[in-house]
């Protein structure tokens, strides 16, 4: 009787599982389409095929449905740029080694490609969310990755010119946003375009990075 008992509970808790799945690829397709604010609960119940009542019992709120969909891709962001400013990424080999650029640039380019429709919601149709200003969030936070970074560069390479303005810190931070923004709306092109692109990006900040820098 226990091993029935046990059975029907782990049945039933798959079963809600695979309901609360389903509630969220429902909706996530219909942000793609419409936008956060074009999107109703109502919408969602009768986009999945489950009664509005019921999906009550999983979500208190379509609000906290977007959350659940971009939570990874926020995940993922967070993890990236806190190792930005790691001491191992400090040195001058990852300043201007296009091979550790690349690695960077390949950890980032993953986000992208696994999380491409999370990040065409939260950049593009997250309007009226909480998550609405994720993009200037991005690039404050960027901004102030890289101030600190200028900082640290300044401390352990004392002959570098580190007198960067915070304006041009910030037009890079912005760069940074619209890279991704690129890659997700051209995420038909071969897969070895969107690597080229990546890398020529790569030679173009390294190459002014060295020059304001005055690396020689």
């Amino acid at each position: 009787m226990r091993l029935f008992v046990k059975t029907r509970t782990s049945d039933r808790a798959k079963e809600k599982e695979e309901t609360r799945n389903h509630i969220i690829e429902v909706t996530k397709k219909a942000f793609l389409e419409k936008g956060y604010r074009g999107v109703s609960m109502r919408d969602i119940s009768n986009m999945s095929g489950i009664g509005l009542s019921n999906i009550y019992n999983y979500f208190k709120n379509k609000e906290e449905i977007f959350s659940c969909i971009v939570h990874p891709v926020l995940e993922a962001f967070n993890d990236i740029l806190s190792k930005h400013n790691e001491d191992s990424l400090t040195s001058m080999d990852f300043l201007f080694s296009q091979d550790l650029q690349h690695e960077f640039i390949r950890m980032t380019l993953s986000i992208v490609i696994r999380f491409r429709e999370e990040l065409q919601i939260i950049l593009n149709s997250s309007q009226g969310s909480i998550f609405e200003d994720f993009r200037q969030q991005l690039i404050d936070r960027n901004k102030t990755i890289g101030m600190k970074y200028m900082k640290k560069i300044k401390k352990c390479y004392p002959e570098l010119n580190t007198n960067v303005s915070p304006l041009l810190i910030e037009l890079n931070s912005v760069n940074y946003v619209t890279v991704f923004d690129l890659i997700v709306e051209n995420h038909n092109r071969p897969q070895k375009e969107i690597e080229k692109f990546v890398s020529q990006y790569i030679q173009y900040e390294t190459a002014g990075w060295k020059e304001i820098m005055q690396v020689h």
